[in-house]
């Protein structure tokens, strides 16, 4: 455990011990989303939470990307398939 935590950066690690077995299970245990608002508000805030876990710029810059490459995520696909619908 010692040599983990001297490879995780500090602001990882005194995140890590913040963090409950409650705090995990409200994170992990979501209800379906059902609104194109839900899927954006959720997808913002999961890519805050995989920030705080980023290690370096280039991670955090992976994660943001992301958001403005629609075609890799499903809240993208859907608003592509709604489009076409209408279109």
């Amino acid at each position: 455990m010692r040599a983990l935590a001297r490879a995780t950066p500090a602001r990882v690690r005194a995140h890590a011990e913040t963090l409950s077995l409650d705090d995990v299970l409200r994170r992990t245990q979501r209800p379906p989303l059902t609104t194109l608002a839900q899927r954006i508000r959720r997808g913002l805030v999961e890519r805050a939470e995989c920030d705080r876990w980023a290690a370096t710029p280039a991670q955090r810059a992976a994660i943001w990307g992301t958001l403005v490459d629609m075609r890799r995520t499903d809240t993208g696909q859907s608003i592509g398939a709604r489009l076409r619908e209408v279109f």
